[in-house]
């Protein structure tokens, strides 16, 4: 299994598609940027953690307009931006762990995007019925997610930076 998705990642792994993910990482980016702008508000998905309260405080503090640009963009944007940063960091780690054993590692963003989307669909949901109440059981979920995703992320950038080290060393060995 590890070797399948290893296999279709190694197949698109070039510096072409590195290139086009990164400015595409870079375009949802500054998307986010003009969302947090409109919003004058930080979203608590951007944050490591956040509580329930926290989340309907944002919620309740951006208004109806500001709900419904961030339920549509959590539904929209950011299922692009986890396609376009997992992608990119498979790619990577690809490119940087191309021992047999460490194989398995191409899984991390997969399952860090789907923590993402998790909490991207919760938190949009929650955006648009906010005026009909609370939905404490998915307000309790979300932040989870949202944790969960941060652990992928930070996981996947530390192997990222490792392996980057290890291949320099290895290229700064072989010159000499």
């Amino acid at each position: 299994m590890c070797d399948s998705l290893y296999q279709r990642i190694n197949r698109i792994a070039n510096w072409r598609i590195g290139i086009f993910l990164f400015l595409a990482n870079l375009a949802c980016m500054a998307a986010f940027n003009w969302r947090h702008h409109q919003l004058k508000l930080e979203p608590p998905d951007a944050k490591r953690h956040y509580s329930p309260d926290e989340l309907y405080a944002f919620l309740g503090g951006i208004g109806e307009n500001g709900r419904q640009l961030y339920a549509w963009t959590q539904i929209t944007l950011d299922v692009i931006y986890p396609v376009v940063y997992c992608l990119l960091f498979a790619v990577l780690l690809v490119v940087l762990y191309r021992w047999e054993k460490l194989r398995c590692v191409v899984w991390l963003p997969l399952l860090t995007g789907i923590f993402d989307l998790l909490e991207n669909v919760t938190t949009a949901y929650l955006a648009a019925t906010f005026s009909s109440g609370r939905n404490d059981v998915l307000a309790q979920v979300s932040p989870i997610f949202s944790t969960g995703k941060w652990w992928g992320v930070s996981i996947c950038l530390a192997l990222i930076l490792i392996g980057a080290i290890w291949k320099l060393v290895e290229w700064v060995r072989r010159k000499l």
